[in-house]
């Protein structure tokens, strides 16, 4: 990814300030990304079994 997402920028802020709080954040919100990110790919997934199955 070429772009810097929300999260990414979110991210370096946060270690510039060096939050303790922060590495909490920080792996919950990585979790919630993944958690999309896999569903994203499944619902591509399913996308392209259904487009082959027509």
């Amino acid at each position: 990814m070429k772009e810097k997402t929300p999260f990414h920028t979110w991210m370096r802020q946060c270690r510039k300030s060096g939050n303790k709080k922060c590495g909490f954040s920080i792996r919950v919100n990585a979790m919630i990304t993944d958690f999309f990110l896999f569903l994203y790919h499944q619902v591509g997934y399913l996308q392209v079994n259904n487009l082959s199955n027509l």
